[in-house]
């Protein structure tokens, strides 16, 4: 656990956050493995480590059994005891979190959930595993199906044709598996990766990944496989970030750029297209205000957000609106209750033009005396629901909007991860 705890601690200096999953074996053909018991008794080690280090977590993989966690290869058979596989996801979702009712598990496949997990009679820490579909209604509720996502090991692209009958074939186009998981993937969390085993995998073309992630909103992708950082053996991933970026393709294929970026130069990679799109890409479209003077002065906060990337954010997320005085100090800070960010997603689901929806904000607020007579920088502050507004985690996982040339504001501590809009009068 000391060990751990370090690893975390060397990722938050860094002002990364990561995805959690805990296996115990390397190999699909062990010698030995845990038994549930000890799977359990582990778990339950590690829920004040998980709990207290939540701000930087993403999200959390099943794991746990089988070969690196992925629920299949157990020495012992682990993944064939479908209600101690509820039991451990329940403990992830419901006692790991906290009472966090918005963070989500990642299980190896929408098989999994759909026949291993929510078509089970069980009823695991007095939460009744049910069956349903994620949609944009259910996507924030705390129930078990609404909080379970996808880590995709096997991620498949191209020509479907080539990949070897013996492997599964839940994440091929025309299984229902793929086609249930592809419905859901817009309001679950979604990560992803090689497997440079698979036939196929080492010729698979970077656009045509890209046409995947986008289609089945991925969050994340793993570059353990099929990347090698010292280029000796080369892997797709490194072809990836050689190949150009074909613009001409993109736009046929309705795929999500903002204009600005794909006149830069020099111009883009495919791999870089990938990296910067992956998740959300935030951009401020449009923003206004007024200040009503009355007793109280009162602002009026107008604006609307556009999403770029090819998902919306999973995680819960709150926006702020802020005042920063000319000596680097935050004034005022109000909270926008109005809008959710999980709900900016990129397009609307089964538009099959793709067409880029915009979000709107609004916002009213009554001044405080400090701010009369005097100019402020305003700011908008995204940050994750974990991290106290404006804090050194804040800044950590604060949401920068893809805007050219827009300010990026943190003061002498560290602190903030603002969006500055302009400058803004308050008058006396």
């Amino acid at each position: 656990l000391k060990s751990i705890q370090l690893g975390l601690d060397a990722v938050r200096a860094l002002h990364r956050s990561i995805i959690l999953r805990f296996a115990y074996s390397k190999t699909p053909t062990p010698t030995s493995g845990p038994t549930f018991d000890d799977v359990t008794r582990h778990a339950h080690d590690l829920q004040p480590l998980i709990q207290s280090n939540a701000d930087m977590i993403v999200a959390i993989q099943a794991g746990f059994i089988g070969y690196r966690g992925e629920w299949h290869s157990s020495f012992n058979h682990l993944e064939t005891n479908h209600s101690q596989l509820a039991s451990l996801v329940a403990m992830e979702l419901f006692e790991w979190t906290n009472g966090n009712s918005s963070r989500q598990v990642q299980v190896a496949s929408p098989l999994y959930k759909e026949n291993w997990l929510l078509r089970q009679s069980v009823s695991a820490h007095g939460k009744q595993w049910r069956r349903d579909v994620v949609t944009n209604t259910s996507q924030r509720s705390a129930s078990a199906f609404a909080r379970m996502g996808y880590h995709n090991d096997r991620f498949m692209a191209g020509d479907f044709r080539q990949w070897s009958h013996q492997y599964p074939t839940t994440f091929q186009p025309g299984n229902p598996m793929y086609d249930y998981m592809t419905a859901e993937s817009p309001f679950v969390s979604v990560d992803g990766g090689l497997d440079v085993d698979l036939p196929g995998t080492a010729t698979m073309d970077g656009f045509q990944a890209a046409l995947v992630l986008r289609l089945q909103h991925y969050n994340t992708f793993s570059m353990s496989q099929g990347y090698d950082p010292t280029g000796a053996k080369p892997g797709p991933i490194n072809r990836w970030m050689k190949a150009s970026l074909n613009v001409t393709q993109l736009q046929e294929n309705f795929m999500p750029a903002q204009p600005e970026y794909l006149q830069q130069q020099p111009p883009h990679t495919v791999f870089e297209y990938i990296r910067d799109h992956l998740g959300y890409r935030l951009q401020l479209t449009s923003a206004k205000y007024s200040i009503t003077p009355f007793i109280e002065h009162n602002i009026t906060f107008d604006a609307a957000i556009s999403n770029f990337g090819f998902s919306a954010p999973i995680n819960v997320r709150y926006a702020y609106l802020v005042f920063i005085g000319k000596e680097n100090d935050v004034a005022f800070v109000t909270r926008i209750t109005t809008c959710d960010p999980r709900v900016w997603h990129p397009y609307i689901a089964n538009d099959p033009e793709y067409v880029i929806t915009q979000h709107p904000i609004h916002h009213y607020a009554a001044l405080p005396g400090n701010l009369f007579g005097k100019s402020w920088l305003l700011g908008l502050h995204l940050t994750s629901g974990t991290a106290p507004a404006l804090t050194t985690n804040a800044q950590a996982m604060a949401v920068r909007l893809a805007n050219g040339g827009m300010e990026w504001w943190v003061d002498r501590a560290g602190n903030g991860g603002v969006n500055i809009l302009g400058s803004v009068s308050v008058p006396n």
